[in-house]
């Protein structure tokens, strides 16, 4: 995916790989997009994985697959999601 402000196509660096272009508003900030830079190409991937019977989770992720298995996607995931329940019921008044 190549980010860019300007939807022009004749502003794009890259016009050969138009599909893979996506504009960002100029109200949405957006560091990696500067005068310097008008493009940013962003590798993103794809993951799926099956939490319960029939029920399946999807990860959007740009760490690379060669990097980070499924089974490492799985765990930090799980962790998380661990953490964040366990940072909500702390959050909870506690009946007495």
């Amino acid at each position: 995916m190549i980010l860019t402000r300007s939807n022009s196509k004749k502003l794009r660096q890259h016009p050969e790989l138009e599909s893979m272009y996506r504009c960002i508003c100029k109200a949405v900030p957006f560091d990696f997009i500067t005068d310097n830079r008008s493009e940013y190409c962003m590798r993103l991937r794809v993951v799926r994985f099956q939490i319960a019977e029939g029920v399946y989770e999807n990860i959007i992720t740009n760490l690379p697959e060669k990097e980070f298995s499924l089974e490492q996607i799985m765990s930090c995931h799980i962790f998380l999601a661990i953490f964040y329940i366990d940072y909500l019921c702390r959050l909870t008044p506690k009946e007495q």
